[in-house]
């Protein structure tokens, strides 16, 4: 049963979220918000919602697993699930409503033989018409969970749901018409349900009942930002604290990326530059992007960041750190192409160009099957490239046609890699390896052969002409 519900990355966002600060996140239990809604305070104003709000990059997804750590720590007596959307996955599981419902589902069966005997006539129907590989719909889980958690005894139940706002708008609501329609269910029986919801503030999603708490407008979590500092900035000069503190409008990763920066300048030796860096450096995270990217650089480094970039927007699957080093080569200098050398060019060598390059805006994760993969370090860095002062600012040409010449991009950087140095090698050597020992040589091989085509597709339904990458294929 809960196989058929599992998927294989539905912890990976959960597992991805840095764990809070020392002495950091803390306050959130004192605040009135959170005691009135765990203590059931005023039940009828909000209906056991609390919606936890903030700006891009403020520490939601922290604070979210902060409570979510509190409550499996010290109340054993909950049902308790989560979802943590992840809008940079690549699975369209992590972001939509099913994913969550299949997740939601699983994790409360898990914990409860009452509501698991309740899931088996569904199950073994679905079974008997499907076999092993059962289509599940969040129609029908959302139907099981509405008349299940009324009738059935439960006790006390958490559902715990963070970056909402990283789903579609309409997905979003029909989440939460779903949340109220449960909370209303519990309320009348003898069960009892605490929502938890994180989102931006923007884009607006409407919920009749909620009591809501906004990061930004509590002081304590300007406390933590000074904690952090403290904990984190090798040089602790109270005028560079300060003006870091003024400039970070309560922006947790705006201050993380900026720590990183003045440090990196204290370890070169640069330390009367310091204050001179910090006053420089905009308010805001699309700015703070937008300064990371273009200062110091010339046109070649544009160009290649823009192909990185390109490559984890755009990519039909997640990319390994070689396969991301091997296709912007194929982009940039496809001349360059030959089997990979990883004494020369070690992962540790591949990575930290990685985060040179992108100035730390893309990180390698580990993922499922213990696999390390390429992602944006925040949603907001992929909201930022695909705006009009990201990509396209950064590369005019993108600005009539973002995607299908970024896909138009892709294709050649894949035909490149195939053709590196003609065919005819390639073709001996298949002859004379296995499979295996060219996919070590040759890292970025599958993908280009398996996706070639399908980023020419994607490129020409853009409307974005392929004539000459269809005359080379001939």
């Amino acid at each position: 049963i809960l196989r058929s519900l599992a998927f294989p990355e539905m912890d990976a966002r959960l597992h991805g979220i840095e764990t809070a600060a020392k002495n950091t996140c803390g306050w959130i239990f004192e605040t009135s918000q959170y005691r009135n809604w765990q203590a059931r305070v005023n039940i009828a104003s909000h209906n056991g919602v609390l919606w936890i709000k903030g700006k891009p990059g403020a520490g939601k997804s922290t604070l979210m697993k902060k409570i979510l750590s509190n409550f499996q720590g010290s109340s054993k007596e909950f049902l308790i699930a989560s979802y943590f959307f992840h809008g940079r996955g690549n699975n369209p599981l992590q972001k939509s409503p099913l994913g969550m419902m299949r997740s939601i589902v699983y994790q409360l069966l898990d914990q409860n033989s009452t509501l698991c005997e309740a899931f088996l006539p569904l199950f073994f129907d679905k079974q008997k018409k499907h076999g092993k590989d059962i289509p599940w719909y969040f129609e029908e889980l959302q139907g099981f969970l509405l008349s299940s958690v009324g009738r059935l005894e439960l006790n006390s139940m958490l559902l715990l749901v963070d970056a909402l706002d990283e789903c579609m708008d309409d997905e979003a609501q029909s989440i939460v018409a779903f949340l109220e329609s449960l909370a209303c269910t519990v309320a009348d029986s003898d069960n009892t349900l605490r929502v938890c919801l994180a989102s931006r503030h923007y884009p607006q999603i409407l919920i009749k009942k909620a009591d809501e708490l906004v990061i930004e407008a509590q002081g304590e979590h300007e406390k933590d930002i000074v904690d952090y500092v403290r904990q984190n900035l090798i040089d602790n000069d109270q005028e560079i604290m300060d003006e870091l503190l003024r400039k970070s409008a309560h922006v947790f990763l705006w201050v993380e990326l900026v720590v990183k920066m003045l440090n990196q300048a204290y370890n070169d030796g640069r330390i009367r530059t310091m204050k001179k860096i910090l006053d420089q450096l905009p308010m805001g995270l699309d700015n703070l992007y937008a300064e990371l990217l273009t200062k110091g650089r010339n046109q070649d480094d544009i160009q290649e960041i823009v192909c990185m970039f390109q490559w984890v927007l755009f990519a039909k699957e997640e990319l390994g750190p070689e396969e991301l080093y091997f296709a912007v080569l194929a982009g940039m200098n496809p001349n360059q192409l030959k089997p990979w050398d990883r004494e020369k060019e070690s992962l540790a060598v591949i990575q930290r160009y990685i985060t040179s390059m992108s100035r730390g805006l893309i990180e390698a994760r580990p993922s499922v099957y213990e696999l390390v993969y390429v992602q944006f370090i925040h949603e907001s860095v992929k909201d930022f490239l695909l705006s009009v002062k990201g990509l396209q600012s950064l590369d005019t040409s993108l600005s009539r046609q973002l995607i299908g010449r970024s896909h138009s991009c892709l294709a050649d950087c894949c035909l490149s890699y195939i053709m590196m140095n003609g065919l005819d090698p390639l073709e001996e050597a298949l002859l004379s390896k296995s499979w295996k020992d060219i996919r070590k040589q040759h890292p970025f091989l599958d993908y280009a052969g398996v996706w070639l085509l399908d980023h020419v597709e994607q490129a020409l339904v853009r409307g974005v002409p392929q004539l000459e990458m269809l005359s080379k294929l001939q």
